[in-house]
């Protein structure tokens, strides 16, 4: 997921990222915003305002406690607004979801399928 071509990266400002990097003589920024354990960041240039999420926590240590589930809600919150504003490139919305046939997949996976026969 990216931010579209036409649109200015200034639009992350709207909703409360940073500007964490800025070259003024390569055009290059760089904004972030830290959504609980979670690091968004969205560069321009070679990234091409690519939307990037980072876990930004030690791997270490245990997870419990940090407020996951609000932090990936309000990250949903703020796509699903920058989404109905028109800000990003839904190219990869346009493929088809798989549908998953789960008994098929059991049957295919099951180590004990010799017994049911």
């Amino acid at each position: 997921m990216k931010l579209k071509e036409t649109v200015s990266m200034d639009v992350l400002k709207e909703f409360n990222f940073q500007m964490a990097e800025n070259n003024s003589e390569s055009g290059f920024q760089r904004y972030r915003k830290h959504y609980g354990v979670l690091l968004v960041t969205v560069c321009n240039c070679q990234l091409n305002k690519a939307i990037q999420i980072t876990l930004n926590a030690n791997s270490n240590e245990a997870i419990g406690g940090k407020r996951l589930v609000a932090s990936i809600h309000q990250l949903n919150h703020d796509l699903c607004e920058m989404a109905e504003r028109g800000y990003l490139d839904m190219q990869e919305a346009s493929v088809k979801p798989q549908i998953n046939d789960w008994d098929s997949q059991i049957k295919a996976n099951n180590p004990f399928s010799f017994m049911m026969d």
